[in-house]
């Protein structure tokens, strides 16, 4: 097993040397010089950016720019969970390469070792109507290869029924519980309609959700897909990047796409472009392959998607812009007449 790396200090030459050379990326020569250019703290992890220089005669994969994440102990689980996607991924152009993913649930400790796309790419940029088209291109081209695919939910992410239930805790009384904590802290501000809203959701909402994986076509599902988990390049010619692989599991894969439009769009701009992004995600299964997911299916999927991203906020409940997010979760489930998938 890989050295676990707990700080940016052990990343060193030999090290890298020995990793890049047992995973036959390194061809020949040796790492020569190794840099650590930055290192801050997320709330989840310690990050880390390093410049690479090899030797002269040194052939094979030589990425010159490294990227070193370290999830903090509280957050052991997520990077476990990352680092496992990346070991059991194959390479997709949608994916930034990966030269090491390492755990171990007897320390507690991981870290996982990616290109560092910081100088070509961006994340958390504004989500234009072309760039909603390049983040579902990539999203559709990673989820095509996982469709109903035998090893889903088993050999790769987690079942639904797991990931829903890790996701919200238990399904009806953490939840209801969770609202009322929203409420404690939001009350004036969240209105009858919102609130009796919230109590239907919670009630009915699980059992829906839970029904849904039982009618296959099924794929992994990302579950975080706001933009600043999309590295879009400054070259349109390069690939748009999917990061942050830690909430994996088996799902309807238009719940990602209706995450990314819903939280990144305002209203009239998420209704404009909604339909033709569903239809270009559809467009784009189809082309990879994937058969009988018809537009009727995706578009009761979406709304499926709209009742889910209500449980959105009661995690994020101290969030300070927690209230934008149960504005257009609601905005979205009352535009798509999501009621009626509850009664």
């Amino acid at each position: 097993m890989s050295q676990i790396l707990v700080s940016a200090d052990q990343l060193e030459p030999a090290w890298l040397n020995q990793t890049l050379q047992l995973r036959r990326l390194l061809v020949q020569g040796q790492v020569a010089h190794l840099a650590l250019e930055r290192k801050y703290e997320t709330g989840p992890s310690t990050v880390a950016h390093f410049s690479v220089r090899y030797s002269p005669d040194a052939t094979g994969v030589m990425p010159a720019r490294l990227f070193l994440k370290i999830p903090k102990p509280h957050k052991y689980r997520l990077g476990r969970n990352e680092a496992e996607f990346y070991r059991k991924m194959p390479d997709q152009a949608h994916l930034v390469p990966c030269y090491d993913a390492a755990f171990d649930d007897a320390t507690g400790t991981a870290h996982l070792l990616l290109a560092d796309q910081s100088a070509t790419h961006s994340a958390g940029v504004p989500l234009s109507a072309d760039r909603a088209a390049a983040a579902v291109d990539a999203l559709a081209a990673i989820q095509a290869r996982w469709w109903d695919h035998p090893d889903l939910g088993r050999h790769m992410g987690a079942p639904p029924e797991q990931g829903f239930d890790y996701r919200y805790s238990d399904r009806y009384q953490s939840n209801k519980r969770r609202f009322e904590q929203l409420l404690e802290l939001h009350g004036p501000s969240l209105s009858q309609k919102v609130r009796d809203l919230y109590e239907i959701v919670l009630a009915k909402g699980p059992d829906i959700l839970l029904q849904r994986p039982t009618e296959g076509d099924l794929t992994l599902g990302h579950h975080d897909l706001h933009s600043g988990n999309i590295l879009f390049p400054q070259d349109p010619k390069e690939p748009v990047y999917i990061i942050d692989w830690q909430n994996d599991w088996a799902w309807f894969g238009v719940k990602d796409l209706a995450f990314l439009l819903v939280f990144a769009l305002e209203e009239e701009q998420c209704r404009q472009l909604e339909k033709d992004i569903l239809r270009r995600y559809c467009q784009r299964l189809a082309e990879a392959g994937i058969s009988g997911y018809t537009w009727d299916k995706a578009w009761r999927d979406y709304r499926l998607a709209a009742v889910e991203l209500l449980y959105r906020p009661l995690g994020n409940r101290q969030a300070p812009d927690v209230l934008r997010s149960v504005t257009r979760c609601t905005q979205a489930f009352n535009a798509l007449d999501c009621m009626e998938l509850l009664e």
